[in-house]
């Protein structure tokens, strides 16, 4: 199920994706309780799609639910940086560039020098350098973006993910001003 509404996320079908995640949910919730891992990995995708919709408010709500549960697993457990990073994506949308920054800051302490499961410590640098540009540290920022962006790139070669098209629609915006 979880599956089938990753793909059809990455197809744009948004609808049939977050009935499917809703569905996972509700029989992970019934079959492993409300604070299990996994039922976090289904707030993940729910808020996933309600941002792709727009929907920053419940997509907000989505990835809070997603750390509190991630937050059990223990302060420095890899879906807390998960979680983290994409509540910043919703507050950098929502132009509250300093919580996306702690939360950013946060997700790359628990990130350190080593990669984590279910998460490219690209995408935090990327982000990262994003919320610094935008804050304009640009060099800091710059640096951050142009060192995360092969990455990035080479992970989803084809650009079906709909956050790597987001990327690379940044990148040609600010493609001058980062000298690529």
């Amino acid at each position: 199920l979880e599956n089938g509404a990753v793909c059809r996320f990455q197809l744009g079908e948004y609808a049939a994706a977050l009935a499917d995640h809703r569905e996972a949910l509700a029989i992970r919730e019934k079959a492993l309780g409300a604070v299990h891992p996994h039922v976090a990995a289904s707030q993940f995708g729910i808020g996933d799609v309600l941002r792709q919709q727009g929907d920053l408010e419940g997509a907000e709500a989505a990835f809070t639910r997603a750390l509190t549960i991630s937050e059990a697993q223990g302060a420095s457990h890899p879906m807390v940086a998960v979680a983290l990073l994409k509540q910043a994506e919703v507050w950098r949308a929502r132009g509250e560039l300093g919580r996306a920054l702690v939360a950013l800051e946060r997700a790359a302490e628990i990130r350190g020098a080593r990669e984590l499961p279910g998460i490219s410590g690209a995408a935090i640098d990327f982000r990262l350098g994003q919320v610094l540009w935008e804050r304009g540290e640009r060099g800091r920022g710059g640096t951050l973006i142009t060192g995360a962006t092969p990455t990035l790139l080479a992970d989803d070669p084809t650009a079906s993910d709909p956050d790597t098209r987001a990327i690379q629609a940044w990148l040609a915006e600010h493609a001058a001003e980062l000298g690529s």
